[in-house]
């Protein structure tokens, strides 16, 4: 039972998931987004959100596990984990610019931008020691850039979402140990590239 509840929580807060729920909180409490979409354009946005951040990145992974470079969905081997890595980073840094592009959405291009470098950053570790937990890493990065925007903007809205997904951080990175997914030090060091990549951006 245990294990099942872990690895829900694993599927539900998927990096690119995680990425794209960060996005869509963004449109509807960030200061800079809020109010500056028509009411009727942002269910548009969110599925356009949706298919730059999730959609199409997952495409990108159907046909590397097609060609056969990668041998499970997990993706368990850490050398495996490169190719994706850099594929997904690229898929999210094209993503962040169209989103940049648009003044009202710099914020949700600022998330995708932090998610690009971000794996981008962990490809060397992957080549030579261990394998950053991603999952962490996005969660860890939006926790950071929803507690700094919170503080910038004096805004208990961001401060209440940036606290809960510190406890998500708790939650996410207990059912990664308990699946034997990463090592608590590939947990600290996910952590640590989502905090470090996604401030300099903000």
């Amino acid at each position: 039972m245990l294990v099942k509840i872990a690895q829900f929580i694993s599927y539900l807060f998927h990096p690119l998931f995680t990425t794209f729920y960060l996005s869509v909180l963004g449109i509807f409490f960030h200061p800079t987004i809020r109010g500056r979409v028509v009411n009727g354009f942002v269910w548009q946005l969110i599925l356009l959100l949706f298919a730059s951040l999730v959609l199409i990145p997952m495409m990108s992974l159907f046909i590397v596990k097609k060609s056969g470079y990668i041998s499970s969905w997990k993706i368990e081997n850490r050398k495996e984990r490169i190719i994706p890595f850099a594929i997904v980073g690229l898929m999210m840094f094209i993503s962040s610019i169209q989103l940049l592009d648009n003044s009202a959405l710099v914020y949700c291009g600022n998330i995708a931008l932090a998610a690009s470098i971000g794996l981008v950053v962990s490809i060397p570790f992957l080549i030579y020691c261990c394998k950053p937990s991603a999952h962490v890493m996005a969660i860890a990065a939006g926790a950071t850039a929803y507690l700094k925007e919170g503080f910038t903007w004096y805004s208990n809205d961001l401060l209440l979402i940036g606290t809960i997904l510190i406890l998500l951080i708790g939650i996410i990175a207990s059912a990664r140990l308990f699946l034997n997914a990463h090592t608590f030090p590939e947990i600290l060091l996910g952590a640590l590239i989502g905090i470090l990549v996604i401030l300099p951006i903000l």
